[in-house]
Formats: structure tokens, C-alpha cells, sequence
């Protein structure tokens, strides 16, 4: 029966590689979220019983990495010395030329200095075992535990002795013979096996370097809509050598996203423990388009009135869409079409009118030009998507004819729902809304005040006016919301009048008016309503 082993970190220690074979591991496959995450799967095969080592050491997130296996295993992480291909490149003298015969020329002697240059001495990691709460923005030098940067000095074994030689001074180094292997202290993956006979193996767990950003191609034509989803892909994280690959779009919660496990080899407990108390504190919640909007946020204006799903239809919180097998190296990027479809649509001119007010009745305002292009009037479509799975959050290119449109974002739409793209400003269709207190005939607001929680308000009744004027050679399918604060008296053009959500508990419920009309080429349309409010006084 299999097992789910937790892997067991030991910490960092020496280890002689004599009678410890290597096994080479795999990606079978991945799955990406849009936030930088990936699930990486891994397998590997162990021949029988004894310790093998494994090159690919991974950085999970805290608490998911698995290790899956017929057998009882024990994971470690340890540093090996390993032999790398010298590339020559000049980057470190210390490292690239240990154990070489070298010729030195230097600026300050005439004749050459001739020996073998010794390798760097090894340091010992330095550790951090403060623990105590960390001050945000103040970074701990010691926080990673790393050695001490390489010194000044190369160390040269000459006939007359050591010579130490100031690597400033040097304006000329010439080996002797081939380069050397470079030999470096890297950490690897120690499995311990006592089950004889070969063994599968596979790692599994959640880590950083793998994503994909989707974008939409929407193709207008007449009464009909075409859809295009693609992908871009970017690898950051290791080769991909035929692996399944998955996208991934949803909400998920992933509480520790920002703590490393403490088997990551450059982890310590002071780091982990400060990045616990940073997810504690909520500083880890990603931007909206790294991973989903909720078609739910009725102060987006893209959204269809509809948001009913046809009978049977079932929308899903988490999709995964399965591409393919793909190869893709590190430092890598692909652009994929991941799917399309074909949609009836139907044009209309979109109005949105945001609630002028705040919580306490009063009139909020964020700036003359910030609440003029909120207000405006915007060309859109009402579309259904006919993909087989849920549209993502996402940037969605329109075209008519070939030519460009408009961009706007698309946000999640399941399958078979209604969706609304804006595409551009409606600038021929002229719309004006006011809003006043009504008076009576000295002059005065009709006033009613009322204690609520200690403070006062008063009670006002407003009187609000839409127009719509159509300067097109054409009809437009018009949808109008006005969004407001209290209750609603009154309203002509028999609107659909929903409670925000947003506005459920507040002092003033908030609501949303809609009208849907079809006004003629030269026409005018004139909508009025009136509601009462309380207005903190």
C-alpha cells in the first residue's frame, strides 16, 4: 500500500559521495497557476536498497512537499562536492583555476610568479538564532545563513613557499595544461532507502518559477462573436522535457504561497519564522489579475445583468486545463492557443452610474476627472461564452473587420453565463445625470432627523434625472444602471431595482437601478426616480 511520506529535514551537513550513486529525477508534469506557483510532480527510480543522490533539490512552499512511494524513505538535504565543466569565464580566479598550474603577471613585478594555485578555504555558515518577532523592512545580514564572501587574496604554491597575491594586482594569469574541473559545495537530495529492488519514486510539491498569463482575442462580425483563448508561458523554474502541463484558474487559497519550507536548502528558522508571522498578518495577498475576480463585484462595470447559468450547466471554482506535453528550457517563453468558440452577440451602449455616496450619506468625490470616466458611456457587447470551461481574468483585444478595437479585461465567466466586454467610448451618445434635494415651497429641505448609534442624521429626499441623447444614424440597445444609497420612492421606465451586496448591512442599503431601452436614431430619453437617504449631520 502506498504511503504519503513527509520529508524529514536533517539540516546541512558534510558528506563523502564514495558508494553513493546519483539518479537522475523528471518532471512528469506541472500544473500553473497565474501567481507565480506551480504543483511540480517528479519521478525517479531507485535501483534497491542504499542511499542515492539527487541533484534537483527543490524550494517548496511550506507544507507541500510529499514524497510518494512503495517504499519507507528518508529524505535529506545535504552539500556534496560536485565536478562542473569549467566555461573559463574569468568570473572567480579562486574557483576556476584550483589545483591548476598558473603563471602570474602582476602590475607591480616584473618577473612572473609560478605555482600551483590553491583552492579557497571553506567557511563555515553563520546562523541567525534570534527568533524573535521581526521589524518589518529591517533585513537581518545573517538572516540566510550564508558564508562569507570570497577574500582579496588568491593563495599560490610557488617553490619557495605559499604566496599569498592580492587579486587586484593580478594583470595576467596563464595555465599550464588543461583547466581543472571546478569542484563546488552544492546542496542535494539524500534518499535512504532500505526496501530491496527497484523502487518508484515521486516528489511532489507546490514552489515558485512556473506561470502563465492568459489573454483573449474577441472577433466581431455582424450579430456573431469569435473567441481565442491563448496562453504565455514562462519557464523560470528548470527544463521541461515533455512534461503534461496544466493551467489553472480559479481563486485558490494557498496560506503559506510566501513561506519556504524549512527543507529548502537556503532556508533558516529566523527567515521561516519571519515569513509565518508576515503570513499571519495577511502580507501575502496577491494582486486581483494574478489570480481571479469574482463575477460577483457589481462596481465592475463589465458585467452582464444575467448571471444565471443555463439548466445543467455547472460552473467550477478551480479549472484545470490540460495542454498537452510540452518541451520548454529555462529563461523560456511560448505563446499557445489554448482554445476557441463561436458566440451570438448583441451591441449596446452601456451606462453605468456610480453611487455618488458614502457610507454616511454624505457626498464622496474622488476627483472631478476620476468621477467623469467612471460615469461615462462605453460601446460594449453581451456575449455567452461558448468555451467548454470558465473564462479567466484577463486582458481581451477586440477586433471588427481586422481592425483594432479596443482592450479591455475579461473577467470569469462560466460557461454558458452571459458576459459584457466594453470595446470603446460611446462619444455619440450624450448623457447627463443630476441629482438635488427636494424643497419645499419657502426654500427648505424637507428634514427629518434621526439618532442612529449615538449620532445624528438627517433624513433628505432626492430627486435624480437620467437623458440619453442618440446623435447616430441609428437605434441603440441602451443598458443604464444608476447606482444609489437609501430607499427607493420612485422611478419611471419600470427598472429592475437589486440590492448591492456591498450595502447590505450599512446604514443606507445600496442599490442599483437597471433599465434596458432601445432609443431611436435623433432621440432623447428622460428617466427619473427619487429616493430617501440619511445623511450624517
Amino acid at each position: 500500500m502506498k504511503t504519503m511520506l513527509w520529508a524529514m529535514l536533517t539540516g546541512l551537513m558534510s558528506l563523502n559521495a564514495a558508494g553513493q550513486a546519483e539518479v537522475q529525477s523528471r518532471i512528469e508534469s506541472v500544473s500553473l497557476f497565474k501567481n507565480g506557483l506551480a504543483v511540480v510532480q517528479r519521478t525517479l527510480e531507485l535501483p534497491g536498497s542504499g542511499s542515492y543522490l539527487v541533484r534537483d533539490v527543490p524550494t517548496p512552499v511550506h507544507g507541500t512537499f510529499w514524497v510518494e512511494s512503495d517504499a519507507n524513505l528518508r529524505v535529506r538535504v545535504v552539500q556534496r562536492e560536485v565536478e562542473e565543466a569549467n566555461d573559463a569565464a574569468g568570473r572567480d580566479l579562486r574557483l576556476e583555476l584550483a589545483g591548476a598550474e598558473v603563471e602570474l603577471l602582476l602590475h607591480d613585478r616584473e618577473e612572473p610568479l609560478r605555482g600551483r594555485l590553491l583552492p579557497a578555504p571553506e567557511t563555515a555558515a553563520t546562523w541567525n538564532r534570534s527568533y524573535e518577532t521581526p521589524r518589518y523592512g529591517h533585513i537581518d545580514p545573517h538572516s540566510r545563513g550564508v558564508t562569507a564572501p570570497a577574500g582579496r587574496f588568491v593563495v599560490l604554491q610557488t617553490a619557495e613557499g605559499i604566496t599569498y597575491v592580492d587579486q587586484g594586482q593580478i594583470r595576467l594569469a596563464r595555465v599550464r595544461g588543461a583547466l581543472p574541473a571546478i569542484k563546488t559545495r552544492q546542496p542535494v537530495l539524500l534518499l535512504e532507502n532500505e526496501r530491496e529492488g527497484r523502487t518508484q519514486v515521486t516528489l511532489s510539491y507546490l514552489t515558485r518559477g512556473l506561470a502563465w498569463a492568459p489573454s483573449y482575442r474577441v472577433e466581431l462580425d455582424g450579430e456573431r462573436l469569435w473567441l481565442t483563448q491563448q496562453a504565455v508561458i514562462r519557464n523560470e523554474l528548470a527544463a521541461l522535457d515533455g512534461a503534461q502541463v496544466r493551467l489553472i484558474s480559479g481563486f485558490p487559497h494557498i496560506e503559506f504561497s510566501r513561506v519556504e519550507s524549512p527543507l529548502a536548502a537556503e532556508q533558516n528558522w529566523a527567515r521561516f519564522f519571519q515569513q509565518l508571522q508576515a503570513a499571519a498578518s495577511g502580507g501575502t495577498t496577491p494582486h486581483a489579475m494574478a489570480q481571479q475576480q469574482l463575477a460577483v463585484t457589481y462596481n465592475v462595470a463589465m458585467l452582464a445583468p444575467d448571471f444565471t447559468l443555463p439548466e445543467g450547466e455547472a460552473g467550477a471554482d478551480i479549472h484545470y486545463q490540460d495542454i498537452g506535453a510540452l518541451r520548454l528550457d529555462e529563461g523560456e517563453s511560448v505563446a499557445l492557443t489554448t482554445a476557441d468558440g463561436e458566440s451570438a452577440m448583441k451591441r449596446i451602449v452601456e451606462w453605468t452610474i456610480a453611487d455618488p455616496r458614502g457610507w454616511d450619506g454624505s457626498y464622496v468625490s474622488r476627483g472631478r476627472e476620476a468621477d467623469k470616466e467612471e460615469n461615462d458611456a462605453w460601446d460594449a457587447v453581451h456575449f455567452t461564452n461558448p468555451l467548454g470551461f470558465p473564462m479567466t481574468t484577463a486582458p481581451a483585444a477586440i477586433f471588427e473587420d481586422g481592425r483594432f478595437r479596443g482592450q479591455t479585461q475579461s473577467f470569469w465567466i462560466n460557461p454558458g453565463q452571459r458576459g459584457m466586454l466594453r470595446i470603446t467610448k460611446a462619444l455619440s451618445i450624450v448623457t447627463r445625470a443630476t441629482e438635488r434635494e427636494i424643497q419645499d415651497e419657502g426654500g427648505r429641505r424637507d428634514n427629518d432627523y434621526v439618532f442612529i448609534g449615538g449620532r445624528r442624521f438627517r433624513r433628505a429626499v432626492v430627486t435624480g434625472k437620467l437623458v440619453v441623447n442618440n446623435h447616430r444614424g441609428e437605434s441603440v440597445n441602451l443598458l443604464i444602471r444608476r447606482q444609489f444609497s437609501g430607499d427607493l420612492l420612485e422611478a419611471t421606465g419600470e427598472p429592475r431595482n437589486d440590492l448591492r451586496p456591498e450595502g447590505v448591512s450599512s446604514i443606507n442599503p445600496r442599490h442599483e437601478l437597471t433599465w434596458e431601452k432601445t432609443l431611436g436614431a435623433g432621440d432623447q430619453l428622460e428617466l427619473d426616480y427619487r429616493y430617501s437617504v440619511l445623511i450624517a449631520h
